[in-house]
C-alpha cells in the first residue's frame, strides 16, 4: 500500500495510505484510527472524539441511540444507530433495544412522529407505570439496555401507531 508519510519524527508519526480497492486509511503510531471508503468512514473504537476529549460514547455532546421506523404494524425500515431492534408492544407503545449499553439510565429521549390526522400532534412520551396520563413518577422501562415509549394525542390515554417514529437518546 503506498503510504504518505504527514510526520516522521519518531514512531507515533500519521501515515495515510490507499490500496487498490480504493479504501483509504489513516494510521497514528501504526493503529488505524479510521478507514474510508465508497461507503462512509469507519472511525476506531472510540468513534467520535471531541475537542474536550470526551468520544461519542462518553460524552454529552452526541446521541448515544437513534433510530427512525415505521411503527405500523410489523416493525419496518428501521434506520438505527446502537438500536438492535424495536418490538411493537402494542398498538403506539414499542420497546426500543441498545446495540451496547448505555453508561447510565439517566438519559434524555426526544422524539416525533408523523400523524394521519392533521389536525393533532402526536406526543412521543416514555411510558410511565401502565398508561401515560396515571400520575407515576417512575417509567415503566428505562434502563440501560433499552426504554419503552408510546405514542398519544394531547392528554388522552390512548395510544396510536404512526407510520414516520424517530427517537434520540443522550446522555
Amino acid at each position: 500500500m503506498p503510504v504518505i508519510n504527514a510526520s516522521t519524527s519518531g514512531p507515533g508519526g500519521i501515515q495515510m495510505g490507499g490500496d487498490a480497492s480504493g479504501n483509504l486509511q489513516l494510521q497514528s503510531a501504526g493503529n488505524t484510527i479510521a478507514t474510508i471508503s465508497s461507503t462512509g468512514v469507519n472511525l476506531s473504537a472510540a468513534g467520535l472524539v471531541f475537542n474536550d476529549s470526551t468520544t461519542q460514547t462518553s460524552g454529552s455532546g452526541a446521541a448515544k441511540a437513534w433510530a427512525s421506523f415505521d411503527g405500523t404494524g410489523s416493525i419496518a425500515n428501521l434506520t438505527a444507530y446502537n438500536v438492535s431492534s424495536v418490538t411493537r408492544n402494542s398498538t403506539g407503545d414499542y420497546t426500543i433495544n441498545f446495540t451496547n449499553a448505555l453508561a447510565s439510565a439517566n438519559y434524555s429521549i426526544i422524539g416525533m412522529a408523523g400523524n394521519s390526522n392533521q389536525a393533532q400532534a402526536t406526543n412521543v412520551s416514555v411510558k410511565y407505570g401502565t398508561g401515560q396520563q396515571n400520575g407515576t413518577t417512575s417509567p415503566s422501562l428505562k434502563s440501560t439496555t433499552q426504554c419503552e415509549i408510546v405514542l398519544g394525542i394531547g392528554n388522552s390515554t390512548t395510544y396510536y401507531d404512526s407510520y414516520g417514529i424517530s427517537v434520540a437518546v443522550f446522555r
